[in-house]
């Protein structure tokens, strides 16, 4: 699929001005000024989008994300919902690290693994943070997480 983008403001993330783009299957291929590549229209599968008025800049990195939610710390009534590619995307956000919160009861690091490997599927770029000390609130101390091993444990389980 290509994609010719006329007339827009593009930062790279140095402001550039106004110039035309030509994508081909996702991947940025040509940055000229604007008005200045000819011959586009001889490609009939070709998209040509307006983007006067409007901003192109790389994406971001968030490299802290509760993709899993957040919250949960006072109970279960007050946990937040998974990201989505949508609300992740809207803000230019294109890749994320995913993180485990507190909540070591409703999410783990299976279902964190899972999560980020769906949102790759999408089409983000997404990686997972694994920490091998976890606090766990509901315990109310210390537990530790081997994420090779896939265990949970207290310190003196882990050294003993």
């Amino acid at each position: 699929m290509m994609k010719f983008i006329q007339n827009i403001d593009v930062y790279a993330p140095q402001h550039l001005g106004q110039k035309d783009v030509l994508t081909v299957n996702d991947k940025i291929v040509k940055v000229t000024d604007a008005g200045t590549i000819q011959g586009v229209t001889l490609f009939p599968e070709l998209e040509i989008v307006d983007g006067t008025g409007k901003i192109l800049t790389p994406g971001f990195i968030d490299c802290h994300v509760h993709v899993l939610g957040g919250g949960g710390e006072g109970g279960f009534a007050n946990r937040t919902p998974e990201a989505t590619m949508e609300g992740l995307t809207k803000f230019g956000v294109t890749t994320v690290v995913g993180c485990l919160g507190t909540d070591g009861i409703g999410r783990d690091m299976c279902a964190l693994v899972a999560k980020t490997k769906g949102l790759n599927e999408q089409g983000m770029t997404a990686r997972v943070c694994a920490f091998v000390r976890a606090y766990h609130a509901q315990q109310g101390g210390e537990v530790l997480w081997d994420p090779w091993a896939g265990l949970l444990m207290t310190r003196e389980e882990y050294e003993g």
